[in-house]
């Protein structure tokens, strides 16, 4: 199973404070195995659907702390061997095949 979780920051940012945000909001992440294949969206391998819970509360925690504030989407726990397509680097592709398997 995995999440997909989006987010973005609600106003216009240093590149350096925003790395700082998008740090500060992957620590939700915990010890979740997770992959960026583009700046804000991120695929999480998950167990079950109580961790994509256990995320999305995380998750609000650390926007709570964003002054410049944030927005966020986290997807509904899909299943395993959900197929992704578009165009990324060749060797992405199995990074994120590790996290949809």
């Amino acid at each position: 199973m995995h999440v997909a979780v989006a987010w973005d920051i609600n106003k216009q940012v240093t590149k350096e404070r925003k790395d700082e945000i998008f740090k500060l909001l992957r620590e939700a992440f915990g010890s979740w195995k997770w992959i960026s294949p583009i700046d804000g969206f991120h695929i999480v391998k998950i167990e079950n659907a109580d961790e994509r819970d256990k995320i999305h509360a995380a998750v609000i925690e650390k926007v709570k702390q964003i002054p410049e504030g944030a927005y966020f989407v986290i997807s509904p726990a899909m299943p395993s061997g959900s197929n992704y397509n578009g165009w990324l680097p060749k060797d992405w592709w199995p990074k994120l095949r590790e996290r949809t398997s």
